[in-house]
């Protein structure tokens, strides 16, 4: 009987794998993300991580979709001074951005509204407990 040769070809070896605690896993970031101009927008956390999304293009798109934006978003800032990020290797983990759709709005604080009424109040329930 004659040997044949199989149709397939061999199989390649996978490559051996250190252990998984010796293994180098990719290192994300977790930024926090407030809407540019939007007062009232609380920051959402946001994962940066180059292997899920491979472009800054993606990562704009996802932006948009986690913030909800009505518009595309285009530019990424710092909040303090406004300076442009281009690029993932310019977040840096554990920091807040600003998403925008145009130009960059400064952070303006609001000062906190503080009623009359809510004091007369809190004096009037004092009096009638004492």
């Amino acid at each position: 009987m004659k040997k044949t040769s199989h149709p397939l070809p061999p199989l390649r070896k996978r490559e051996e794998l250190p252990p998984p605690d010796e293994r180098e896993l990719p290192f994300g970031k977790i930024i926090k993300m407030y809407k540019n101009g939007d007062k009232f927008f609380p920051s959402k956390g946001i994962l940066v991580n180059e292997n899920l999304v491979k472009t800054w293009e993606l990562f704009l798109d996802e932006v948009q979709t986690k913030l909800k934006f009505d518009r595309p978003v285009r530019n990424i800032y710092t909040p303090e001074g406004g300076t442009e990020v281009y690029s993932f290797e310019q977040l840096l983990d554990d920091h807040a951005y600003v998403a925008a759709s145009g130009k960059f709005e400064p952070f303006r604080s609001i000062p906190q509204f503080v009623s009359e009424r809510a004091g007369k109040l809190e004096i009037a329930a004092g009096s009638l407990i004492s």
